[in-house]
């Protein structure tokens, strides 16, 4: 029923798809990381509910192979519809493209397993290598966000504060006129230093007072207390040095300082006191610590997290964000940290000599670029960014040779073919332009949808 032409025609036409085709090894993959993925998660869930240590939870061998199995894929999902693309974009212009461009999409359109094997090779190399930078990156983000959420800015310090207490040690003596020369319970009287020369300091931009006292208690009803930690803040100048991620609150940190700002007496608490306690915006409670008198205050918002305090913690699960010109008014005065802010391009160095040069005392110092150094000394950290940045080379040189490899084979292998172009009318221009299409809508297709995957995985 055919001639020899139209059989050469259909067989030259016909599709047989590939073995993974039929069995949907693409959609098997993408499900199986998926579900790893969904393992994953149920994991870092896991971490956040029980407070616990990353090694304490059992680690899922699949963990180590999802990423590779979403790449591999994806990768193969993309080579499936691929062919249906090129077709599509083919039949848009089929009237008006050249010779040279009608030559190219009929070779990619009907091209066989050679040129998906190529595609899936830059795929799987690129979506890796892109992978790996991102985790190295995604690495040394975390640990500069976890140390300055840590510190809260980018010094944190508390000065040493003169004040009315006898020796630590001076009940212990065997003198019985001790207790009756200090008390055996003396009110503290401090004395504060002058802030004035600490918000002087050469390379500090801005400073603020931050006030964190000792075992704090909230009252919630008449004979009802929780612990947590307190945190009085002054919430203008805390806007200024405080470091803040833009995905840690649900609005921007100045938002929240502005509600404190027009009520002294509002509070920004935990969300522990909403889901524990059943607490709502506008509800009232009382905090206070030892030797202080009771405070009154009113709920403004529930937050999550807060610079300076990990709600993870049993410790720190509920805390209280209060208004320190408020709370200093209605209790003795106590010492408080300061929160520093460094001037663009201020050496720590400079921040150092100058309080020494100034006669400052510390009683504590925490320096965010200190920290965060050390910690990027760290041996295992250095070794991981190195296997990371590693992989992401030799997979971009493996991926380069792969391709300089296949295109050099396959120009070789169609000598033939080029002969009856140029036979036929091209000229050496056309012909080289055909192949520059063909790298076009092959390996520059690849590489770009590699980008992609790569980028999708990583997130």
């Amino acid at each position: 029923r055919f001639s020899i032409v139209e059989l050469k025609q259909k067989k030259a036409r016909r599709w047989n798809a590939p073995f993974w085709q039929k069995i949907f090894l693409d959609l098997i993959l993408i499900g199986v990381s998926l579900y790893g993925y969904n393992s994953f998660a149920n994991r870092q869930a896991t971490l956040v509910l029980t407070s616990a240590e990353a090694l304490d939870v059992p680690i899922d061998p699949m963990l180590f192979m999802i990423s590779t199995l979403f790449v591999l894929g994806v990768g193969l999902l993309f080579l499936r519809v691929y062919p249906f693309i090129i077709r599509f974009i083919y039949w848009l212009g089929h009237k008006i493209w050249s010779p040279v461009l009608y030559a190219t999409f009929i070779q990619v359109g009907r091209s066989g397993g050679r040129e998906q094997f190529l595609m899936l090779f830059i795929i799987l190399t690129m979506s890796i290598g892109v992978f790996s930078a991102n985790s190295a990156r995604t690495i040394n983000q975390n640990i500069e966000d976890r140390v300055y959420y840590e510190v809260g800015a980018d010094i944190a310090l508390q000065t040493e504060w003169e004040n009315n207490a006898p020796p630590e040690d001076i009940y212990s003596m065997d003198d019985p006129s001790a207790a009756a020369i200090f008390g055996s319970d003396p009110v503290i009287i401090y004395r504060e230093p002058d802030y004035d020369i600490i918000s002087s300091i050469e390379g500090i931009e801005a400073t603020a007072k931050v006030l964190m006292p000792a075992e704090p208690r909230f009252r919630l009803s008449r004979n009802y207390t929780k612990r947590g930690v307190l945190m009085a803040i002054e919430p203008s100048e805390f806007g200024r040095v405080v470091w803040s991620s833009s995905d840690l609150l649900p609005h921007h940190i100045n938002e929240y300082l502005n509600l404190m700002t027009y009520a002294p007496n509002a509070v920004l608490v935990s969300s522990a006191f909403r889901d524990q306690e059943g607490m709502q915006v506008g509800d009232s409670f009382e905090f206070y610590w030892e030797g202080q008198t009771r405070i009154e205050a009113a709920i403004a918002a529930f937050v999550d997290y807060w610079p300076g305090i990990n709600p993870h913690l049993e410790e720190s699960r509920y805390f209280v964000i209060a208004n320190l010109n408020y709370t200093q008014a209605k209790t003795m005065l106590e010492p408080y940290q300061v929160w520093m802010k460094k001037e663009e391009g201020a050496l720590s160095r400079t921040v150092y000599d100058d309080m020494a040069a100034k006669g400052i005392k510390l009683y504590w110092i925490r320096d965010a670029s200190q920290e965060m150094v050390a910690r990027k000394n760290d041996a295992l950290l250095q070794g991981t960014n190195g296997a990371l940045t590693l992989g992401f080379v030799v997979t971009m040189l493996i991926s380069l040779l792969g391709f300089i490899i296949y295109w050099i084979l396959s120009i070789q292998s169609r000598k033939l073919q080029f002969g009856i172009f140029r036979a036929m009318g091209m000229t050496q221009g056309q012909v080289v332009g055909m192949l520059i299409c063909e790298q076009i809508l092959i390996s520059l297709a690849a590489v770009l949808t590699g980008i992609l995957i790569g980028g999708v995985t990583s997130d």
